[in-house]
């Protein structure tokens, strides 16, 4: 039977919808969904409330709307069709983190060109990641990413077996030891409040010595590529822990003397994460990652059916 009614509304319609009002407002120079309202409808016009209630996320704009604030406002429509302008040019995030394996191909092409020849000519996915991990710093040394197991026997009982057991898993097949690790680590870690205050990660670091070079671009290309990973099941520990340094807040501020010299540090919880600062601006970030760890716990599922734990090699 056909369910008749409006589609249910998904954390990726919460980010449009905010990013929309957000690039809608500076594209105008307005600083209120106030302002806004009055510049589009005038001062009678519609009610400002559903211009609040977008800007909270609980709604979306309908075709009719985008249409009335795009021939006042140019250019903001395809904010919330395509993404965030980044540099004059607008960034198809809503393709990396929302749309088919495909669209994530495709945020990867328009990023660089080259991604699309790496599906024809024998590359793979390492390489893949090794050109993004190169547009992300201007310093010599690499970004040295947490790697996954090798997995040198598919047939090792509780990794990889090719199938389920006709009788289904057992106790015995998912416990963990002492003796154990997990393959999977999430790059949202609630228990953490996502705050590396020791500066452990390599991408935490960067970015609070304010070596990380990051924007919405490597953003939507760093997505698109982590899902792929997820995807195909190739490198995705590694697009892991790229993700979790993305999201980990520093914790801390450097100090510099009159000329430049790094002299010391302080602990300062304002210290935004990459990503944090990059989607500062449209007041996703929380939504974001909220959308980030649900990708993941999907991915999860999926292949806890035949990736547990490895022994650690004696």
């Amino acid at each position: 039977m056909t369910v008749m009614g409006r589609p249910k509304r998904g954390l990726i319609d919460v980010l449009k919808s905010k990013a929309w009002i957000a690039e809608s407002k500076r594209l105008a120079n307005v600083e209120s969904t106030y302002a806004l309202n009055k510049l589009v409808h005038g001062k009678d016009g519609a009610d400002l409330r559903y211009f609040e209630r977008i800007q909270r996320g609980t709604n979306s704009p309908g075709a009719g709307l985008l249409r009335d604030v795009n021939n006042r406002i140019e250019g903001s429509r395809d904010v919330y069709l395509i993404g965030p302008i980044h540099e004059g040019k607008y960034v198809p995030l809503w393709k990396a983190i929302g749309g088919s394996i495909e669209e994530a191909w495709e945020v990867l092409e328009w990023f660089e060109p080259a991604y699309a020849r790496s599906r024809l000519f024998g590359f793979t996915q390492n390489h893949r990641v090794e050109y993004l991990l190169s547009q992300m710093s201007t310093e010599e040394r690499k970004i040295k990413l947490e790697s996954g197991p090798v997995l040198s026997n598919l047939r090792d009982k509780g990794m990889g077996v090719l199938s389920l057991p006709s009788g289904g898993l057992t106790p015995e097949d998912t416990v963990l030891h002492e003796t154990q690790v997990w393959i999977y680590r999430r790059p949202v870690d609630p228990k953490s409040d996502m705050i590396d205050m020791k500066l452990s990660h390599p991408v935490t670091e960067m970015e609070a010595k304010g070596s990380l070079v990051f924007d919405l671009r490597i953003l939507a290309a760093t997505v698109a590529l982590w899902r792929l990973s997820h995807f195909t099941g190739e490198l995705w520990r590694e697009m892991d822990d790229l993700m979790r340094g993305l999201i980990l807040s520093p914790g801390k501020k450097f100090l510099h003397d009159v000329d430049g010299n790094e002299i010391g540090s302080i602990p300062s919880q304002r210290e935004l994460s990459a990503i944090g600062r990059v989607l500062q601006p449209y007041q996703i970030k929380e939504d974001f990652i909220k959308m980030v760890d649900e990708i993941w716990k999907s991915s999860a599922e999926k292949y806890a059916a035949v990736i547990h734990s490895l022994p650690r090699a004696t």
